[in-house]
């Protein structure tokens, strides 16, 4: 019996996930980052991290407001079915 027999897992390629970083960031246009022309303010990390990486150039976001957007991407509803359709506060439950 060979080695490979033995250990059937050795044969067996290792499987990699893909590691995704999605940021959200309340206020931060296109061009406010280095990796995307930002000259100004620095962000040598998230710039690093677009150059080892992949930059995704078009998103669009559920509403011009953060918790409806947010509420989009978590619940994958259209901004029409969410619950949450604009940034008032909402008052705890029981």
């Amino acid at each position: 019996m060979n080695a490979m027999a033995a250990n059937p897992s050795k044969s067996v390629p290792a499987r990699r996930d893909p590691n995704i970083i999605f940021l959200v960031a309340d206020d931060l246009g296109y061009g406010e980052i280095g990796s995307f022309g930002q000259r100004e303010i620095k962000t040598p990390h998230l710039d690093r991290m677009a150059v080892e990486g992949m930059r995704f150039t078009r998103h669009y976001s559920g509403s011009p407001v953060c918790a409806p957007s947010r509420a989009v991407l978590m619940t994958g509803l259209h901004p029409g079915h969410a619950p949450i359709r604009n940034n008032r506060n909402i008052e705890p439950e029981g």
